[in-house]
C-alpha cells in the first residue's frame, strides 16, 4: 500500500513529503468487529481502579450493648448500634474489595492492533506525515496547518520514540488532537479518534513491532517442526510400552541391546565347570530314599536363570 506523504511546513500541497510503501500485513489486513470488541474490553477492564471495601456491620467499631429495653421503652426492640438503620452503622451490602483483572492472547491483541490501523487505512482516515516539526511552537498557527491538513473533529497523532517538544507544546491546549509515542499505540485510542497520524518514524517502529511478533511465532513453530530429544520421562514411557514391533524404543536402547548381546556371547564362549552343592547338615539325616538329591549340578546357564 502506499501512501502521500505530507508536511507541517508546508500543508497546501499533500506530495510534498514523497510517498512511502506500507506493509500490507499491518495495514491491509480485513478488520473484524469481535477482534477489536474483544481487545477494547480487554482494555477497558485492566485500566478499572480497584474497588474499595465498606465497613459492614461486623467492621464497625462501635458498642455491642444491648440499646434500651427489650420491653416497656417505647419504641422497637434493637441490639446493638451496628445495625444498618442506625446512624455510623455499618452498611448493609455494601460493594466488596475486588481487583478487576482480564486476560486476552498474544496474538489476538497484536492482531486486534493490525486490524485497528487497517481500519483507519480503509476507511481513509490515516494520514502520513513527514515529522512533527513546527515553525512556530503556538497553539494558533498549528490550529490553522491541522485544518487544512483535514484532521477533522478528534486526531491520535503518534510519533516516533520521543515526541517532538514544540509540537506537543503546541497542541496541549487542542481538545481535538491528543499525541502518543509509538510505543503506547493501543486499539482504544485509535477507534475512538477520527482520524490517525502517523509519522515516518512511528510507521517504522510500529512495522518493527509486528515483524519481531511475527519471528518469535515463526521461531516457535520451527522449534515445534524439528522436534527435540526426549527426556527422561518419554523414555521411561518408551520403555513401558515395551520393545515389541512397533514400539517406540527410547534414545540408546539399541546400544544397550547390542551390549547385552556381546556379553551374553562371550560367556557362551568360556567353559566354566559345573556348580556343585556341599551336603548341608539338616541333609545329613535324610536316608537313600529321600526325594531330595544329595549333590546337583548346576550348570552356569541355568545359575544365571
Amino acid at each position: 500500500m502506499k501512501v502521500k506523504v505530507q508536511t507541517l511546513q508546508d500543508s497546501g500541497s499533500a506530495g510534498k513529503g514523497g510517498d512511502i510503501e506500507l506493509d500490507d500485513e499491518i495495514f491491509a489486513v480485513e478488520p473484524r468487529a469481535d477482534i477489536l470488541h474483544r481487545v477494547v474490553t480487554w482494555q477497558l477492564i485492566n485500566r478499572r481502579a480497584p474497588a474499595r471495601a465498606a465497613r459492614e456491620r461486623s467492621d464497625v467499631a462501635r458498642t455491642g450493648k444491648k440499646f434500651g429495653r427489650q420491653k416497656g421503652g417505647g419504641t422497637a426492640r434493637h441490639g446493638d448500634r451496628r445495625a444498618p438503620i442506625f446512624v455510623g452503622g455499618g452498611k448493609a451490602h455494601g460493594p466488596r474489595a475486588r481487583v478487576f483483572t482480564s486476560s486476552l492472547n498474544k496474538k489476538v491483541r497484536q492482531l486486534g492492533l493490525k486490524m485497528a490501523l487497517s481500519s483507519k487505512a480503509k476507511e481513509g482516515n490515516l494520514i502520513v506525515v513527514d515529522n512533527l516539526d513546527v515553525s512556530e511552537a503556538k497553539t494558533k498557527s498549528l490550529k490553522a496547518q491541522l485544518g487544512k491538513l483535514g484532521f477533522g473533529k478528534t486526531a491520535l497523532v503518534i510519533d516516533g520514540d520521543a515526541l517532538n517538544v514544540g509540537f506537543a507544546r503546541a497542541s496541549s491546549n487542542l481538545e481535538s488532537v491528543n499525541l502518543l509515542p509509538a510505543v503506547g499505540a493501543n486499539v482504544y485510542d485509535i477507534m475512538r479518534h477520527e482520524t490517525l497520524v502517523l509519522t515516518r518514524a512511528a510507521v517504522e517502529k510500529l512495522e518493527a513491532r509486528a515483524r519481531t511478533a511475527h519471528h518469535r511465532e515463526v521461531d516457535h513453530a520451527l522449534g515445534e517442526q524439528c522436534g527435540r530429544l526426549p527426556g527422561r520421562c518419554e523414555r521411561q514411557q518408551a520403555g513401558d510400552q515395551g520393545r515389541g514391533r512397533g514400539a517406540v524404543q527410547p534414545q540408546g536402547g539399541e546400544r544397550e541391546h547390542d551390549r547385552r548381546q556381546g556379553k551374553d556371547e562371550a560367556l557362551e564362549g568360556c567353559a566354566l565347570p559345573p556348580l556343585r552343592c556341599e551336603e548341608s547338615d539338616r541333609d545329613a539325616g535324610r536316608g537313600p530314599g529321600s526325594d531330595r538329591r544329595d549333590e546337583r549340578d548346576l550348570s552356569h546357564g541355568s545359575q544365571a536363570i
